[in-house]
């Protein structure tokens, strides 16, 4: 006896995206105004990852980039297979472009996960190889993204994806490119400015009294405008979610098949 059941579910994907926003926003905010109750930082633009660089903010930045990795992974599994429905219809160019692109952003939640495990406080080094590959991977996840939303625009096969997002997700990523670069740069000079006058010195402790401090600011705020790219970049993923509904199919064993999930794309062609 063979036996099938089938359901459709109206999950809200739309709303992944804005609750996992929330919860990074606001996780970030309270990491940093306990750092800064604690006396574990100054207080004016430190690095996202330094506010929950030492206990007890830093329980709680764990927290929040657990979270956060776990609702990533989801958007971007259910963004593959979403774009997967249109090549099965007949866009097989783009099949390795999604595959990639799924790939690259597992990565870079990886990435997110490894940033929040290793603290910037104990494990420095860990930390910052999680940094790299978060970013680094995340801003080409962000740019394949956009790829991958031109080649369907120009199917004609959904109107989920319009030009206007398309404009918007490619000035996003290349806001994203600039400031992490601008970041880095920022970053590394005022490290050998301080280095070069200082010797050793306490990362976590910055004033406007210490050399380097100017180009210090500019890195850290735009470590925090980086983050807020991430974040902007995925929201606009809102519309894409939109109509978007999960399918489960369980079947028996006896039929030789596994579980079957898949989204389906109920976007209405006008």
């Amino acid at each position: 006896m063979i036996m099938k059941f089938e359901c459709s579910l109206e999950l809200g994907f739309e709303l992944l995206v804005v609750i996992v926003a929330v919860i990074q926003c606001i996780g970030f905010i309270i990491t940093y105004i306990l750092a800064v109750y604690y006396g574990h930082l100054t207080p004016f633009f430190p690095y996202i990852s330094m506010t929950g660089g030492k206990p007890p903010e830093s329980c709680i930045f764990t927290l929040i980039c657990s979270i956060s990795s776990i609702i990533w992974l989801l958007i971007i599994y259910i963004r593959y297979v979403q774009v997967k429905q249109y090549y099965q219809k007949g866009i097989n160019k783009i099949e390795i472009l999604n595959r990639f692109t799924f790939c690259i952003g597992a990565v870079s939640v990886f990435g997110l996960l490894l940033v929040g495990a290793f603290q910037d406080y104990t494990f420095e080094s860990a930390h910052m190889v999680a940094s790299v590959i978060l970013w680094i991977f995340g801003i080409l996840h962000m740019w394949f993204q956009t790829l991958v939303s031109y080649k369907i625009y120009h199917t004609g096969l959904t109107r989920c994806i319009d030009r206007v997002n398309i404009f918007v997700r490619l000035i996003i990523s290349l806001m994203a490119l600039i400031i992490s670069i601008n970041c880095l740069i920022s970053m590394k000079i005022s490290e050998l400015q301080r280095v070069h006058k200082e010797g050793q010195y306490d990362p976590f402790y910055w004033d406007s009294s210490v050399v380097g401090y100017p180009l210090h600011l500019t890195s850290t705020i735009s470590e925090w405008c980086l983050g807020l790219t991430f974040v902007m970049f995925f929201l606009t993923f809102h519309v894409d979610f939109y109509r978007a509904s999960l399918t489960v199919s369980f079947v028996s064993p006896a039929q030789s098949q596994e579980e079957q999930a898949d989204t389906t794309d109920s976007c209405t062609e006008q």
